[in-house]
C-alpha cells in the first residue's frame, strides 16, 4: 500500500477513489494536491471577506493590509508562510471573480 506523508501524517493512496468516479480510469485517479491546497486557502480567504469580526481576520488586517481591503492587498516585505500561502489563493481569486448584476 503506497503511503506518502505531509506535515508529519501519512497519506493513504489506496483510499483516494474516494475522489473519483468509479467509472474513471485508474491512469487518471491521482490527487492533483496542489490545486486541493489552493482550493483550502481559497476557503480561509473567502471567510477573510465573509467573517470580518473574527480574531484570525483582524490579526491579519492590522499587520498585513491595516490601509486597504483584503481583495486589494498586496504581498509585501517579509510574509509569514501562512500570509504567503493564503495570499497565494487571493491571486486565483481576483482570477476567478465577477461581478453579477442582477439576481442569477
Amino acid at each position: 500500500m503506497p503511503m506518502g506523508k505531509a506535515s508529519g501524517q501519512k497519506i493513504n493512496f489506496e483510499k483516494s477513489k474516494v475522489f473519483f468516479s468509479a467509472n474513471t480510469p485508474p491512469s487518471r485517479r491521482k490527487i492533483p494536491l496542489h490545486s486541493f491546497n489552493l482550493a483550502m486557502l481559497w476557503k480561509q480567504g473567502w471567510r477573510f471577506i465573509s467573517n470580518k469580526d473574527t480574531m484570525v481576520f483582524k490579526v491579519f488586517k492590522a499587520k498585513y493590509f491595516p490601509k486597504e481591503d483584503f481583495l486589494d492587498a498586496n504581498l509585501r516585505k517579509n510574509p509569514s508562510y501562512v500570509w504567503h500561502s493564503i495570499y497565494a489563493s487571493l491571486v486565483a481569486m481576483r482570477q476567478g471573480m465577477k461581478w453579477r448584476i442582477g439576481n442569477r
